[in-house]
C-alpha cells in the first residue's frame, strides 16, 4: 500500500542537517537517540570502519562546538550503546 499524500513533521522546526555542535540541554535526548541509532546502523549494515568514522565525527563535532562536558559524555554513552543496540526487524506482511 501506498499513501502518496503523507507529511513528514520534523520536531526541529527546520529540516537541516546534523550539527553535532548544537547539543544542548534541551535537545540531548534527540541527540542521543540519533546518536545510538546512527550508530547502530553504522556498525550492523554497514561496517565497522563506518561506525567509527562516525563515531568520530560526533566526538569532534560537539568538541568544536563547545557542548559542555556533562553533555559530551552522555552522547558517548549512547555511542557505545549504539555498537551494541541491534533491535529486531518487524517484518510486515
Amino acid at each position: 500500500m501506498q499513501v502518496l499524500d503523507s507529511v513528514t513533521v520534523h520536531d526541529m522546526g527546520v529540516n537541516q542537517g546534523v550539527n553535532w555542535g548544537m547539543v544542548d540541554a534541551s535537545n540531548a535526548w534527540k541527540f542521543a537517540y540519533g546518536a545510538r541509532n546512527e550508530g547502530s546502523y553504522r556498525r550492523h549494515h554497514r561496517s565497522l570502519a563506518h561506525f567509527a568514522v562516525f563515531a568520530a565525527q560526533v566526538v569532534v563535532g560537539m568538541r568544536r562546538g563547545g557542548v559542555p562536558r556533562k553533555l559530551r559524555r552522555r552522547i558517548h554513552r549512547a555511542l557505545r550503546a549504539g555498537f551494541f543496540f541491534d533491535p529486531p526487524i518487524d517484518r510486515v506482511a
